[in-house]
């Protein structure tokens, strides 16, 4: 019996975490403009990695904010935030967008400004696409707190994501790095001494 390979560490000769991302064209078709895409190592993005994203012309990129206002009563609802959030998907994609960034980065949190729960976003976006034909327009990209267990990563590339930035795990590693019992620990010698950098390669993996 065998099985396909469920570790790209140790089985990285046939297994690959690498995606592409921005506009994909006809598999059938080959011409150099199929191949105009962003490679990436991992679906897993830190976040100069996904500022490199955000800063690439030819990519186009649109961020889109999943808070919404529930001051607005019906209007406020989480049902019309979807269908707005797909709208404003559809327009930015038919304008030549290449890549989403669906992101519930905030200054301020509010009690009465939720987010739209980023898996439900990614999926309403993603399903919004395909009815439209245009889901091999552009890829979507998760840019959340929402995101830090190995199931969650797997649920959001399952329900579209090409990529996920999880910049609040990252923050809570540099933290844990920084705390005083982590140094406190890696000066007695009863932890190996990592740098910020290496703990979130840590985490990704």
């Amino acid at each position: 019996v065998t099985n396909p390979a469920i570790d790209p560490l140790r089985e990285g000769l046939v297994m690959s975490l690498e995606v592409n991302i921005g506009k994909r064209g006809n598999i059938l078709e080959v011409g150099p403009e199929n191949a105009d895409q962003v490679t990436l190592s991992s679906p897993v993005l830190n976040e100069g990695e996904l500022e490199s994203l955000l800063k690439d012309p030819k990519l186009k990129p649109k961020v889109l904010s999943t808070y919404f206002n529930i001051r607005k009563g019906l209007d406020g609802s989480l049902e019309n935030a979807i269908k707005a959030l797909c709208e404003e998907a559809d327009a930015a994609v038919r304008s030549g967008s290449q890549l989403l960034v669906l992101s519930d980065r905030s200054e301020a949190l509010e009690p009465t400004r939720p987010a739209v729960p980023i898996l439900l976003a990614v999926g309403a976006i993603h399903q919004h696409l395909i009815q439209n034909g245009l889901r091999m327009s552009a890829s979507i990209v998760a840019d959340t707190a929402q995101c830090f267990s190995t199931h969650q990563f797997a649920c959001l590339i399952g329900y579209g994501a090409s990529a996920i930035c999880p910049y609040l795990a990252l923050e809570t590693c540099r933290q844990w790095r920084l705390s005083n019992k982590t140094v406190n620990l890696m000066r007695n010698g009863k932890m190996p001494t990592v740098t910020i950098e290496q703990a979130q390669r840590n985490f990704i993996k």
